[in-house]
């Protein structure tokens, strides 16, 4: 059975260290310096659209975006992260993004949504812009990137980053026509961003990009995520290897692009070749773990936890079994993690999801699934209905659990 299916009946969970770890003290990953050797100053802003009206809706953009959050918080960056954002709060929270960053060294600008092209211009689509019935209106309900740009470039920041995981399908069932009765290409056209800044495209100028559905992520941002924490790899040698593996895994349809103008190497994480990286201690972090986790709980199994080492491993497979595809193989590497020693059961659900009056509805309903096997795994639990288990159950912790990406249950 494909690795996603066990993932949704049999839910384990996983405890998010990261906010636990650096708020104790515990050390951060050594990021790129300035030639004074102070750490360099990093601000990220990061957007995911996903609830499009009518057909136009994207399964991936808020989990890439809370995925890059993430990711980028490890890195030292101060995230600001939006989700599902319209177009009067988006132009908003660029132009924050802007005002902020002239006190940083590096600008890092995510988006993962719709996005489209007009007469040279590329737009990322705001929630709101749901019906847009010509090709002049696309300015006035779209935002144009050459705004984000302009808010970086404005800046201080000597480091310019631009990642844009969109085009993943034509918004619209029709196209616009211009003045000159020419269709409305789609995909992004080439930018001209300015020195010292870099451009990423989830595919190439003029081509869509895949939203891969049987998966939480989009496929280049899943990818991306793979190599980002690489030490010592360049930005240059990380998109390198994300494309080989986008360009590889949707058999050979789609080709990440890049329109690099940075005036110097740049790494996300940087280690002395004497000194070793900071390792996550199993000992230390059930020192900073709370105390009173499972009293909370009643002593329900999910409290206890077991640290599972980080490593390398090589992820994938060569045959296509069921309606997931495992090609290519490819090495992955993940950081320490602590899981679930236990499936979360029935119990343990009603506990946490006692006072939803949907749920109430659905135990009454179905006294033999919730109540006559108490122990049993939750099953027949939909995402949506995942994710709001988790969001109370990390109200009532204080905690951040979550669930297991495909390579931390794989691995």
């Amino acid at each position: 059975m494909p690795t996603q299916k066990l993932i949704f009946i049999y839910l384990c969970l996983i405890l998010n260290l990261t906010c636990i770890a650096q708020n104790k003290g515990m050390g951060k990953p050594i990021t790129s310096t300035k030639a004074d050797d102070t750490p360099e100053r990093r601000l990220a802003l990061v957007i995911g659209n996903g609830d499009y009206s009518n057909e136009a809706k994207l399964k991936n953009p808020i989990n890439d975006a809370k995925a890059m959050s993430e990711a980028l918080v490890k890195l030292g960056f101060t995230v600001i992260m939006k989700t599902n954002v319209n177009r009067v709060d988006f132009e908003k929270v660029v132009d924050e993004f802007g005002a902020k960053l002239s006190k940083y060294d590096v600008g890092l600008f995510y988006y993962s949504g719709h996005g489209l092209q007009s007469q040279g211009e590329n737009y990322l689509i705001p929630v709101d812009a749901s019906s847009i019935d010509s090709e002049p209106l696309i300015k006035y309900k779209c935002i144009d990137f050459g705004r984000v740009m302009a808010s970086m470039e404005g800046s201080s920041a000597t480091t310019k980053i631009a990642i844009l995981d969109a085009c993943r399908s034509n918004p619209y069932k029709k196209g616009w026509s211009s003045s000159k009765g020419e269709t409305e290409k789609v995909g992004f056209t080439i930018p001209n961003n300015p020195p010292g800044s870099c451009v990423i495209f989830a595919t190439s100028a003029g081509r869509t990009a895949d939203d891969n559905p049987l998966s939480r992520n989009g496929l280049f941002t899943e990818s991306l995520l793979n190599y980002i924490n690489t030490p010592n790899l360049s930005l240059a040698s990380i998109l390198t290897q994300t494309r080989k593996a986008v360009y590889e895994r949707s058999n050979k349809n789609q080709l990440p692009e890049d329109h690099v103008k940075l005036l110097g190497d740049f790494y996300f994480v940087m280690s002395d070749k004497d000194k070793p990286l900071p390792t996550i201690n199993p000992q230390e972090l059930e020192k900073v773990l709370p105390k009173t986790l499972a009293k909370k709980f009643l002593d329900l199994p999910f409290a206890e936890m077991a640290y599972i080492q980080g490593g390398t491993f090589e992820m994938g497979d060569t045959r296509n079994e069921g309606f997931v595809s495992e090609k290519p193989v490819h090495t992955v590497k993940l950081d320490g993690f602590y899981m679930g020693k236990y499936e979360v059961t029935q119990r343990q659900w009603v506990e946490i999801m006692n006072g939803s009056p949907k749920w109430e509805s659905i135990m009454n309903n179905h006294p033999s699934q919730f109540k006559d096997c108490a122990d049993c795994p939750v099953e027949g639990v939909s995402w949506n209905d995942v994710e709001d288990f988790l969001e109370k159950l990390n109200l009532r912790t204080g905690s951040n659990y979550r669930l297991p990406t495909e390579a931390e249950w794989e691995y």
